[in-house]
């Protein structure tokens, strides 16, 4: 029974050695080499079934390669200056096998045009054994390294069959990271009320650059996080880049120079963008543009590179380039602060102690009203960050089911003891402020003992003298 026409058929052997693979190729060779370069299925096929794509522009040598493969799925050979492949015609591959040979133009046309419509693929390319350094230079946006031809059967079926087998499902890992960032999400962003978030997140426009503006403490680094797992390919790096300090760009390479090279996309993160240096501003809004020079080490091109900047609130603006603020402005997300939301910081805490509760498989902890009020009134100037610190520290310094004001941990240091809430009885502020139970107290000193009264006579009170010694400090009873 006879193939359906445009259905390339595996091959029923395999070559034994590369030893064999000129013998192959002459085999293969004569009338074909005439032939129109043109592909050779133009398929009835579905995405699942379209597999592997050879190409190279002499023919012998593609039947070769698919002598050589010998896989269980349906192969597409053609030349890369077949037109046919770009014009959507043929269903996605998993695998390209590409020939590099003679100027490598023909090779790096197709490369360039056809990478980002084909973004799962996995590519191996074959060039001869002196070429290989020259073709790993220039086709520096690919992962893997060229394999030398003629290739050895066994490593060139190893290679196929190990690009073919690979899943684009998360890991084990990658889906606890996913259900732990999504679980804290929802925790700082109830219901996801952020105005731009859906755009953020619509794979169409995973290359678009994204400015999050918001004070720290708002979650600008989560949201950038979030936006980067569920808006971008599994494939992808997340590089965190802090600016404070940053005045040239090696200070920024370095961190750059952080990423794993197997990854073939990435999101850059520039946390405080708006703290980088007048100069450094520029330099990045050309990065932006035009991509990452070669000396940052990163490796991916711009297509494939997210920008997400974190620039601080409107009172900072100006300390933003414009040229910078219109680069990272392709989408906007505006943050805002915790601080007079009641219902915001209730939300919060109270997810925030049942997270932490379940964590540690203990019973569900609560706050009483007293430490509520105490949450409602404080500023807040660190935003969701110190009040996931405040609880945090609290729930661990208390035994009880529910958090009472004088079990809440506003000081981060040990050096500030906390401070008891104030009985409206005996102190004197009003009821409702909270200033005795924010504030740090001071450390107590024990009573200086009194000075002989010699040496207290020694000196008229109205000397210039005595009022230039140096006063024993008041100390409380």
């Amino acid at each position: 029974m006879l193939p359906p026409p445009g259905v390339v058929m595996q091959a029923a052997w395999v070559l034994p050695h590369p030893d064999l693979w000129h013998a192959v190729c002459a085999f293969s060779s004569g009338p074909q080499r005439a032939r129109n370069p043109a592909p050779s299925i133009k398929l009835p096929m579905t995405p699942e079934t379209s597999s592997l794509w050879i190409l190279h522009r002499d023919p012998a040598q593609r039947d070769a390669l698919l002598r050589l493969v010998s896989a269980e799925i349906e192969i597409v050979t053609g030349s890369p200056a077949d037109p046919s492949f770009a014009d959507g015609s043929l269903p996605p591959p998993r695998v390209i096998l590409m020939g590099v040979v003679e100027d490598f133009e023909l090779e790096l046309e197709f490369v360039h045009r056809m990478r980002n419509d084909v973004p799962a693929a996995a590519w191996i390319l074959l060039t001869e054994l002196e070429d290989i350094t020259e073709v790993g230079r220039l086709f520096d946006g690919l992962t893997g390294e060229p394999l030398a031809w003629p290739p050895s059967p066994a490593l060139l079926q190893e290679r196929v069959q190990g690009a073919l087998s690979r899943r684009e499902i998360p890991t084990l890992s990658q889906r606890s990271e996913r259900e732990t960032l999504t679980a804290r999400f929802a925790r700082w962003f109830p219901e996801a009320e952020l105005p731009g978030l859906l755009r953020a997140l619509d794979p169409g426009l995973a290359g678009v650059p994204i400015m999050i503006q918001g004070e720290p403490g708002t979650g600008r680094s989560l949201a950038a996080r979030y936006i980067h797992t569920f808006g971008s390919s599994q494939n992808a790096d997340f590089i965190a880049v802090s600016c404070e300090g940053a005045k040239k760009p090696r200070d920024l390479f370095v961190q750059l120079a952080t990423s794993e090279h197997e990854f073939e996309y990435a999101s850059v993160f520039l946390a405080d963008a708006h703290r980088l240096a007048p100069g450094l501003q520029h330099r990045v809004c050309d990065w932006i543009e035009f991509g990452l020079p070669r000396e940052a080490g990163l490796g991916i091109s711009a297509e494939r590179l997210r920008w997400i900047g974190a620039v601080g609130p409107a009172s900072e603006a100006v300390l933003l380039a414009p040229r910078l603020a219109q680069s990272l402005a392709g989408l906007v997300l505006s943050l805002e602060p915790i601080r007079g939301r009641p219902d915001a910081i209730e939300h919060f805490a109270g997810e925030t102690l049942r997270a932490w509760s379940e964590a540690r498989g203990r019973t569900p902890r609560s706050l009483a009203p007293d430490a509520l009020e105490l949450l409602y009134a404080y500023p807040w100037p660190g935003n969701y960050r110190e009040l996931e610190a405040v609880l945090t520290r609290s729930l661990a310094g208390a035994g009880a089911r529910e958090i009472q004001g004088s079990d809440l941990h506003f000081e981060a240091s040990s050096a500030y003891p906390r401070r008891e809430v104030a009985d409206s009885e005996t102190d004197p502020t009003p009821a409702g402020s909270v200033a005795p139970a924010l504030m740090p107290r001071e450390p107590r000193s024990e009573p200086s003992p009194p000075r002989p009264p010699a040496a207290q006579s020694e000196l008229p009170p109205d000397s210039v003298a005595a009022a230039l010694m140096p006063r024993e400090p008041r100390s409380e009873p």
